[in-house]
């Protein structure tokens, strides 16, 4: 531990900077390769908000316990991953093979130019009305 004697619970300021590097390692070899780096920080972080919400009659008598109680809850955060990875994958799995959007064809873009201008051209008075769109050329 960082500071503190040994008969006093380890505060959650010292558990962070003596066992998050521990957790991350550990949550890096549980996870293997399906893991990145911003999996592994958010579930450290989550862990240690989990203790930061523990309520504080229970406390730990050491840092076995601490680590033991870490690992719990790192353990049952990763089986929730790889479950709910496991529901989007289906779902990520059938967005791939739908069509992209598809893009408007040229002689949709000219008809949308033309009733843009129209509208526009509405707006700006009864002498530009006379205005003949025809005379335009869109390439």
């Amino acid at each position: 531990m960082k500071s503190g004697d040994a008969t006093s619970s380890p505060s959650v300021e010292n558990l962070y900077y003596d066992h998050h590097v521990w957790l991350q390692g550990w949550l890096r070899r549980r996870l293997g390769n399906a893991a990145d780096l911003a999996d592994l920080a958010d579930l450290a972080q989550d862990a240690f908000l989990r203790l930061l919400i523990k309520p504080a009659s229970g406390g730990f008598g050491s840092e076995l316990e601490a680590r033991a109680y870490l690992r719990t809850l790192a353990n049952g955060m990763c089986i929730a991953l790889w479950r709910r990875r496991e529901v989007e994958q289906p779902w990520l799995d059938t967005l791939t093979t739908q069509p992209e959007a598809l893009e408007p064809s040229p002689e949709h873009r000219v008809i949308i130019i033309v009733v843009t201008a129209r509208r526009k051209t509405n707006k700006c008075g009864e002498h530009l009305d006379r205005l003949s769109l025809s005379s335009f050329r869109f390439t």
